[in-house]
């Protein structure tokens, strides 16, 4: 009898590390990239650059908003969504928290980038609805004097009491100046 409880609990414990997690309706994490930010060491930059869709039908709640544990040299702040209104995502490298540009800085886009940022909400405990298409925005901040670098944000919801995971596939890097290759 102990043989079958044995062999019941390892066929179980096999089948549920065999697939593949499962899909939720906010996606899965995207097409794979990098995206680097130039900026000063200890400056909080804006990241607005995921966007979250419910493709489903039935309400999804964000529990939680992070940096894999794999970061190096930066940090979160609080994690935001944002209505869109002219495109998907709000943009990287505005200083954080948003406020108007300096004279030094890009303004293009910045009407519906303030717009956007106006209408902001936490992200942990927002309710994305079916259909509703938001854009994840934080600070991120490099905390020391080479690159700071880390996969994309890892992000915890559940829609109907099941849980789901998405890391971000667009991987972030802050260096005191970007260039291309």
């Amino acid at each position: 009898m102990l043989l079958a409880g044995t062999l019941c609990a390892v066929a179980v414990s096999l089948s549920a590390c065999s697939g593949q997690p499962a899909v939720g309706p906010l996606g899965n994490g995207g097409t794979a990239g990098q995206q680097c930010i130039s900026g000063p060491r200890d400056q909080p930059l804006t990241v607005g650059l995921y966007s979250l869709r419910n493709t489903g039908t039935t309400p999804a709640t964000i529990d939680s908003v992070r940096l894999p544990p794999a970061a190096l040299g930066l940090v979160m702040t609080r994690a935001w969504l944002t209505p869109i209104y002219h495109n998907d995502e709000l943009g990287v490298g505005w200083d954080y928290p948003l406020t108007a540009p300096s004279s030094n800085r890009a303004v293009q886009g910045w009407k519906a980038v303030a717009l956007e940022w106006a209408r902001r909400r936490p992200a942990v405990g927002a309710v994305i609805r079916p259909g509703q298409w938001l854009t994840l925005v934080f600070g991120l901040t490099r905390t020391r004097d080479h690159a700071g670098r880390s996969g994309g944000p890892v992000i915890v919801y559940t829609v109907s009491g099941n849980s789901y995971t998405i890391h971000e596939a667009v991987t972030l890097l802050i260096l005191p100046t970007c260039t291309r290759l």
